[in-house]
């Protein structure tokens, strides 16, 4: 071989062991940047409280390579885990900002991933998703709204809870959803869509009638938790009742007819029309006596009942109601 050809050689074999050192070194910056953030997550599992944020930190330290590894502590059965985790998806997504393509692609990972999250880290989620909708578009709002109408429906109490502070997101528009939930087993739960629903007298865009009417709310004005009562009544002061209105219409659904009977002594008179609504409501009670009272009342009162009286007379269950009606509607002619 000759000289010339021998060097040819060698050159060619040196560009080729280059070319293959750099490869590998590419490589293994890639796998180092891989093992790092599998090392963080893998500590921050593991440690105490008292070292978890450290370890959250150094993780959020290296940007988008952490995302998956902390979406992954959704996956865990701990509390403590998954809400530093949230902590730090918010941190990236507050500096990466709703037009960075690293948000958005954050965001669609989150949904694919969300059915593997552990109920607490179903809670975390939700904590996470108001962060996430700015980034996903129409298509991120659909896919949110069926995440949120899951956790209205979930068995887990807490999920509901965070489940109905979503729902009264505008992108989202899920508040009719929440009606059942005023009726829901936990007061927490009754009391957060209270809270949403409550103050709310419009039915929404293009809706003729409100999601809950004022007459509707008053029942749970007499709700087992104090709490409950207390948002019911700030939310129909909210809707421009006035105190004694509130007070007549806790009365009004009070379970003991005879609270309701003192309600037919403490009708305000002065108005016709308010009176005639309130006595209407009475002679419709599912207890005979008050049906009577209301009858009574406005004969006295000179209320114009005489259409709603002739109804009693033929349609009421009782038959001395019927008697009663029919005697003072002849008052009326």
């Amino acid at each position: 071989m000759t000289e010339p050809i021998r060097r040819k050689r060698w050159k060619f074999l040196f560009v080729v062991f280059l070319t293959m050192l750099a490869l590998a070194g590419g490589a293994a910056f890639s796998q180092r940047t891989a093992l790092q953030s599998w090392y963080y997550a893998y500590r921050l599992e593991r440690a105490p409280e008292t070292e978890r944020q450290a370890w959250a930190d150094k993780m959020v330290g290296m940007g988008e390579p952490a995302a998956p590894r902390l979406l992954g502590c959704f996956r865990k059965d701990d509390t403590g885990l998954c809400k530093i985790a949230r902590i730090g998806l918010e941190k990236l997504l507050e500096e990466w900002g709703p037009k960075d393509e690293r948000s958005k692609l954050l965001g669609d990972r989150f949904f694919e991933e969300h059915g593997s999250f552990s109920p607490v880290g179903q809670v975390a989620a939700l904590q996470l998703l108001p962060d996430l909708l700015p980034a996903g578009g129409v298509e991120g709002e659909a896919k949110a709204r069926i995440v949120v109408a899951a956790a209205l429906k979930s068995h887990s109490s807490e999920l509901r809870f965070q489940g109905i502070k979503l729902a009264a997101r505008a992108e989202l528009n899920l508040l009719p959803t929440l009606l059942p939930l005023l009726d829901d087993p936990e007061a927490d739960v009754r009391g957060a869509a209270m809270l949403a629903l409550g103050p709310i007298r419009e039915g929404g865009a293009g809706a003729e009638k409100p999601l809950i009417s004022d007459d509707d709310l008053l029942r749970f004005l007499h709700d087992p938790d104090p709490e409950v009562r207390r948002i019911c009544e700030m939310s129909l002061r909210s809707r421009g009742l006035r105190e004694r209105d509130v007070r007549l219409g806790k009365m009004l659904v009070n379970p003991d007819p005879m609270d309701r009977l003192q309600l037919l002594i403490d009708l305000p008179g002065e108005e016709e029309i308010g009176l005639a609504r309130w006595l209407q409501r009475l002679s419709n009670d599912p207890d005979s006596a008050v049906r009577a009272g209301a009858a009574r009342v406005a004969a006295e009162r000179h209320v114009d009942f005489a259409e709603r009286l002739e109804q009693m007379m033929r349609e009421d269950p009782d038959s001395t109601v019927r008697k009663i009606a029919e005697h003072y509607r002849k008052l009326y002619r």
